[in-house]
């Protein structure tokens, strides 16, 4: 009877400590884990809708107006870079902030603005380009100086996404 009063006491010690255990110091963690996780999956979602919109806008500055399906393939870019463009806006209102992740700054609200700026001003120069009489029209806007500082401006926040990226990955795998 001594030693079962005994193995019970231990038990019970043990069933304490191992709760104190996980309300202080793993409970913190794990949340961290999941914040880090989430705001990753965010970050990465605006990432490839960025990466897929410029290849579209790449690709249309790149068509061949000789080939005979030249029409079919604007239309089909044209359509892909206004579906990336109003995914922007979804995510944007899907995701208004990520979790806090203390240590790290996203700055995410920035990166948004930034990025919705850049699809509105990319609309506007489609527009001007879909409106044009010829190809060769449309070729000088998509080559004009402002779209080349789109690009710019888009090949920088692709690489802050994934610059923000690797850093959660960095702290997700320690």
């Amino acid at each position: 009877m001594k030693y079962i009063s005994y193995i019970l006491k231990s038990l019970l010690f043990m069933a304490i400590i191992s709760s104190v255990y996980y309300l202080l110091i793993l409970a913190p963690v794990l949340k961290q884990s999941q914040n880090l996780r989430e705001t990753k999956k965010v970050l990465q979602l605006h990432h490839i809708n960025l990466v897929q919109n410029r290849l579209s806008y790449v690709e249309l500055a790149r068509l061949n107006w000789n080939s005979a399906n030249f029409q079919s393939e604007t239309s089909d870019l044209v359509e892909t870079i206004q579906d990336t463009q109003a995914r922007g806006a979804e995510l944007a209102a899907e995701y208004p902030s990520v979790p806090d992740i203390g240590g790290l700054d996203i700055d995410y609200l920035r990166l948004i603005s930034d990025t919705s700026e850049l699809f509105g001003n990319q609309a506007i120069l489609l527009e001007q380009i879909t409106q044009t009489e010829s190809y060769d029209e449309g070729l000088e806007i998509v080559k004009s100086q402002e779209s080349v500082d789109l690009l710019m401006k888009q090949t920088k926040l692709i690489s802050e996404y994934q610059n923000k990226i690797d850093e959660l990955e960095r702290m997700l795998g320690r």
